[in-house]
């Protein structure tokens, strides 16, 4: 049942997907720029893993502030999911209501910590391949959707920054 609830961001991802999937213009930018759209994600992808691996191997700090407690929140979400989901589930809403921080990102964030583990850097990673990755595709598909017509000049260039970004 944990599984179940704390799955909800992908099924949300999914849902978004879907009613996305029924505009006319999304459909068609996505069938026509399949390549494309999956060498941007796969290039993000290995780009932002590579940068925080580095960046987070050579950090000598403790978690301070935002970061340290929102890391903390999603350690005590986790545990409160273990416990008992309606636990869980009512610290959520008394949070919405009446914290200054609320404990929706660490729900979405559950079944992303608990693939990766609760230890800081695993929560970064799992932080931002959950948020800014699909972030950053709904981004590039809408601007090859605003490019129109000139998205022949973004196909040919894309790959080109990508081998000129990796070879120097």
């Amino acid at each position: 049942m944990k599984y179940l609830v704390g799955s909800v961001y992908p099924i949300l991802l999914i849902l978004i997907a879907v009613v996305l999937w029924h505009n006319d213009k999304i459909r068609e930018t996505v069938k026509t720029n399949k390549k494309s759209i999956l060498l941007f994600l796969l290039f993000n992808f290995v780009m932002i893993n590579v940068m925080l691996f580095l960046h987070l191997r050579q950090e000598q700090f403790i978690a301070y502030w935002d970061f340290g407690g929102f890391w903390r929140k999603s350690v005590e979400f986790n545990q409160m999911m273990d416990r008992s989901v309606k636990e869980a589930m009512d610290n959520l809403w008394f949070s919405l209501n009446y914290s200054e921080y609320s404990y929706l990102p660490e729900w979405f964030l559950y079944l992303p910590t608990q693939l990766l583990g609760s230890s800081y850097p695993r929560f970064i990673l799992a932080m931002f391949n959950s948020f800014v990755l699909p972030a950053n595709l709904i981004l590039y598909i809408f601007s090859l959707m605003l490019l129109g017509d000139k998205q022949s000049m973004l196909k040919k260039s894309f790959p080109g920054i990508v081998y000129h970004y990796l070879c120097g």
